[in-house]
């Protein structure tokens, strides 16, 4: 990869897996739903730490079609 060019997957979300990744999304969006912003809060840190555009991407559809619904 060239220098300065940036990989599109975060380095921490190799480890992460679909699973647990769809699991964390799904914690933050009961969070979203039950307007607790403590959890919320808490879940996007970890998010920030691990995600990558894929996981991001689901977050996105859900809270779109899970909250808004």
């Amino acid at each position: 990869m060239a220098s300065g060019q940036h990989s599109p997957v975060h380095p921490a979300a190799a480890g992460l897996g679909p699973q647990r990744a769809a699991d964390l999304v799904d914690r933050l969006v009961a969070s979203v739903r039950a307007g607790d912003d403590a959890a919320i809060q808490r879940h996007l840190v970890r998010l920030a730490e691990i995600a990558d555009i894929e996981t991001l991407l689901m977050l996105r559809r859900r809270l779109i079609t899970d909250v808004r619904a």
